[in-house]
């Protein structure tokens, strides 16, 4: 993806987990939640809403915290990982991708990365 700078996104906890940013910097990537504590409770806020089936306007509030966030910590605008299953689903269309844009925003989806490894292993181990 060539990505340099990944913001994080999902419970307050995944946000300030120092393992996804040592994850990423193994690759050389800038990892991080959001440093403003305002756009961290909206994040975790439309995650209830989303558990909840309130998708109305999600994708669009989504977007405004990953380019908030990018204004305010990164020189420039970074791939945002969704790092919480809910996340994905202010994306109907594109729940089921690994990896999509939307307004302009490219956004990894970690549930159907899970997915999709999850099945290669499988398909792997069956054929040894």
């Amino acid at each position: 993806m060539g990505a340099c700078e990944v913001l994080i996104l999902g419970t307050a906890l995944t946000m300030r987990s120092p393992r996804f940013r040592e994850g990423f910097a193994k690759y050389g990537v800038e990892a991080a939640g959001p440093h403003d504590e305002g756009l961290r409770a909206m994040t975790v806020s439309l995650i209830t809403e989303l558990q909840l089936g309130r998708l109305d306007g999600a994708a669009e509030r989504l977007g405004g915290i990953a380019k908030t966030s990018f204004e305010q910590q990164f020189g420039a605008q970074p791939v945002v990982c969704l790092a919480c299953t809910e996340l994905p689903l202010a994306f109907p269309e594109q729940k089921m991708l690994t990896t999509f844009e939307y307004d302009g925003v490219l956004y990894i989806n970690t549930g159907a990365v899970h997915i999709n490894a999850a099945f290669d292993f499988a398909v792997n181990q069956a054929g040894q």
